[in-house]
């Protein structure tokens, strides 16, 4: 299935598939399936959930801006952005934190998570770069 976000980018045509729509739509993708295909403790949940909101508010940033270009993108991916980026990576670590586990993750729960968290590292290094340019 066909995420209704990356339909929307690649009629944009701006480039900035690969780079942002891409990570975010698998952070969002995850974190959904994170949700629905697994059982989750109460916490776990709500986390997946914080996951799930920050990662479509990222979304709705970069798809809401017409003419989105790299360019642009440190104007609207600025401090906000890096802030929500950095509460995807801690709530990704904070579920794979087995200390913090009243249930044992899975094999396919810690996959979904571990995309989180590799998705969310890579986008937070690409905009710190953007904005050191």
């Amino acid at each position: 299935m066909i995420s209704l976000w990356l339909y929307i980018c690649a009629l944009k045509g701006n480039g900035m598939n690969d780079e942002l729509i891409v990570p975010l739509n698998r952070i969002n993708d995850s974190a959904r399936d994170l949700l629905t295909k697994t059982r989750l403790t109460f916490a776990q949940e709500r986390i997946a959930q914080s996951i799930e909101n920050v990662a479509k508010t990222m979304l709705g940033m970069v798809i809401g801006v017409p003419d989105f270009t790299w360019e642009t993108a440190t104007e609207v991916l600025s401090f906000e952005a890096r802030s929500h980026l950095a509460s995807i990576i801690g709530y990704a670590e904070v579920l794979l934190d087995e200390d913090n586990n009243d249930m044992p993750l899975t094999e396919q729960q810690n996959a979904y998570i571990n995309t989180i968290r590799k998705d969310g590292a890579q986008l937070l290094i690409r905009l710190t770069k953007l904005e050191n340019n």
